[in-house]
């Protein structure tokens, strides 16, 4: 429903703060065994919890005892609530210092102004993407239905579940303690995650640099200068909330090449299980983790075979025990699917092609979609174009050095050239799920823009301090306080007016065009909810109703609970379903359309009250033949949303010949 962002904003900062409580004992337990988590602040904290509190969620959600409920989760909350008030009244506490302070609300100020960027364009809408957050919304609703994560999508289709279902326990639990529909919530929580890329970005500059500006500064990137996440608006939901994740993966790099530190077994199996956790948020940021990782370790060997060896023993093990947070899902992978892509419980006449490219027209695609993704605008495409040469620039001439975030900028090139191996396996190998992502580059770049800002920062610092201390020198001692202040106002007034453009694009023109950009799949009306509401309440549950892939009638299952012909999933490149939706789009109730709907066990049609931009707004069904056909009983309308019921009464009349209307 539509929401003030005022009201967003409060309700999605308190599921952030519960989702960070329950993974405080985890935390707790993990920082008695391990050094990763002793020198944590308390915003790498809250975004490492928020992680932890998903694994949590992940493990009940996977195990076969039905145990995901809102009982559940309630008890769960209440004992990490009770676990975090006894840690604060027996655990001392040190007051951070007063410089500190100030960093943590600067970055908490910069997070939260992300957030209501995010928020101001979705809470002008109902739900989603009818695609992506549709899906997503179907695996929440057979979770919470079987209180546990299903093999199958029974009863709204007889398809196994393949896809990783890390993200969707995230949503159930905060189903379970709002109250609120699956497909608001989906919408909601992909927007907190994608502002919670600031602080994933911070996590991972305050890991890998002692400089205390990296952190900083990457948070300020990913705000005000990044593009992505935040334009990503056809869905991919669980993708966007794996990439805090995805930067916390990235700061065990380092460690994991470090010839002199040596690694516990239970230091060894957590991050194993991290990394596996973000296998189950989404697999491309893990492919290009692991890409990564094991590029930069040939790299290494090249320089120092034997040293670099015995690093062989925490990366293998690392990797394969990755593998085991998702090994179900690789299993009915595996098992079900006779050729590729496909799964149990299809229609028998998929057509589904599977596109062959080379990796140079590949590659030349992903640089293509680079160029046309960075801005709306020519001028701010020149100007990211400029920072991103500038940045990968100083990287390169930096590599060599262990001066500024040398660490940080090492694992960026190798994020960048990670995930062009990704590009070329999938090109050499189509038939596994190997998959590019470009918005994955563009994350690289925005780490090395972060770290160039710093160097900018430092350089501009450095030289007005030098000229300032030129001209007062005798009057050092005494006004060196002021002295501090004009070198860091004037410092920060220059990174402000370098980044000026970015900043009144984030902020002014941001909300407008990501509102836009939604309005192409985000389609569902208030009349459209309506119509699913009332279904929920008065239509029984044995129905089978025909949906438009375009339109929201797949919100259906998550909704009203009712079976659709068919949700987003593979079962709609049936052959059969293509046709129907195709004499359905130009208006033709022949005896094929009577044939077709017969075979899928049609009781009702839903026709919604708009469609998707997908080929210039074709494919909307026009409600017309369906009111002028005595074969369609008209059942509820509710604005320009339309449901009917298929009584098949006169299929010698009206289905045979073409049936005129006005």
């Amino acid at each position: 429903m539509v929401e003030s962002v005022s009201s967003l904003l409060f309700r999605l900062l308190l599921l952030m703060f519960s989702l960070a409580v329950i993974g405080e004992p985890l935390r707790f337990l993990l920082s008695r065994f391990s050094r990763f988590f002793k020198g944590l602040d308390i915003l790498q904290v809250l975004v490492l919890n928020v992680y932890l509190g998903g694994l949590i969620l992940y493990a009940i959600a996977m195990v076969p005892f039905g145990l995901f409920s809102s009982a559940t989760m309630w008890i769960v909350l209440f004992f990490s609530v009770s676990f975090v008030i006894v840690e604060l009244l027996i655990k001392r506490f040190r007051l951070p210092e007063k410089c500190d302070i100030l960093r943590f609300a600067v970055v908490l100020a910069i997070f939260l102004v992300a957030l209501w960027i995010q928020l101001i364009p979705i809470s002008n809408l109902v739900f989603g993407s009818v695609h992506d957050t549709s899906l997503h919304s179907l695996f929440v609703q057979v979770l919470l239905e079987n209180r546990q994560v299903p093999l199958l999508l029974q009863p709204y289709s007889a398809e196994g579940i393949v896809y990783p279902q890390g993200f969707h326990p995230i949503v159930a639990y905060a189903v379970c303690v709002s109250n609120c529909l699956i497909p608001s919530a989906v919408l909601h929580i992909t927007a907190l995650f994608s502002a919670m890329s600031v602080l994933g970005a911070y996590y991972l500059g305050k890991a890998l640099s002692s400089r205390w500006g990296v952190g900083l500064s990457l948070a300020f990137v990913f705000a005000f200068v990044a593009v992505w996440p935040k334009h990503i608006t056809w869905g991919s939901n669980a993708f966007i909330a794996s990439i805090p994740i995805y930067f916390i993966c990235l700061s065990f790099m380092p460690t994991l090449q470090k010839k002199k530190r040596e690694l516990g077994v239970l230091e060894i199996v957590f991050i194993g299980i991290l990394f596996g956790y973000l296998a189950a948020m989404h697999l491309q940021p893990y492919e290009t983790l692991i890409a990564s990782i094991v590029l930069w370790w040939l790299i290494n060997i090249a320089v120092s075979k034997r040293k670099t060896l015995s690093q062989l023993k925490y990366i293998l093990p690392i990797i394969l025990i990755s593998m085991i947070p998702i090994a179900p899902f690789y299993y009915r992978g595996l098992i079900w699917h006779p050729y590729p892509y496909h799964n149990i419980g299809l229609p028998a006449d998929i057509e589904f092609t599977i596109l062959h490219q080379d990796f140079p027209q590949a590659l030349f695609n992903v640089v293509t979609w680079l160029w046309n993704n960075q801005s709306y605008y020519t001028v701010m495409n020149v100007l990211y174009l400029t920072l991103l040469i500038l940045s990968t620039g100083l990287a390169i001439f930096k590599i060599r050095k262990n001066g500024l975030g040398s660490r940080i900028t090492r694992i960026s090139l190798a994020t960048l050239v990670g995930q062009l191996l990704v590009a070329l396996l999938a090109t050499v190998f189509p038939d596994v799920p190997f998959s590019a992502q470009p918005v994955l580059l563009y994350l690289s770049f925005y780490v090395l823009i972060g770290v160039f800002t710093v160097w900018v920062y430092q350089r501009f610092s450095s030289f007005l301090s030098k000229k300032i201390a030129k001209r007062d020198r005798a009057h050092h001692g005494k006004f060196s306080v002021i002295k501090d202040s004009k070198v860091l106002l004037t410092t920060l007034l220059v990174i402000t007016l370098i980044n000026g453009p970015f900043i009144f694009s984030s902020i002014a023109r941001d909300p407008q065009m990501v509102l836009g950009a939604y309005s192409l799949f985000a389609v569902t009306s208030a009349d459209d909810l309506d119509l699913m509401l009332w279904m929920k309440d008065n239509l029984p549950h044995n129905v089978t109703i025909l949906v438009n892939k375009q339109e929201c009638g797949l919100f259906i299952p998550s909704v009203s609970h009712h079976k659709v012909i068919f949700p987003f999933i593979f079962s709609h490149h049936s052959r059969s379903y293509k046709l129907l939706s195709i004499l359905l789009e130009e208006g033709n109730l022949n005896v094929t359309t009577c044939n077709l709907m017969k075979h899928f066990n049609i009781t009702h049609i839903y026709v919604g009250s708009s469609t998707t931009a997908h080929d210039m707004y074709k494919h909307k069904w026009n409600p017309q033949p369906f009111l002028q056909n005595p074969n369609f009983d008209l059942v509820k309308k509710v604005g320009d949303a339309y449901l009917f019921a298929v009584s098949y009464k006169y299929p010698e009349v009206a289905f045979q010949d073409d049936f005129e209307y006005d």
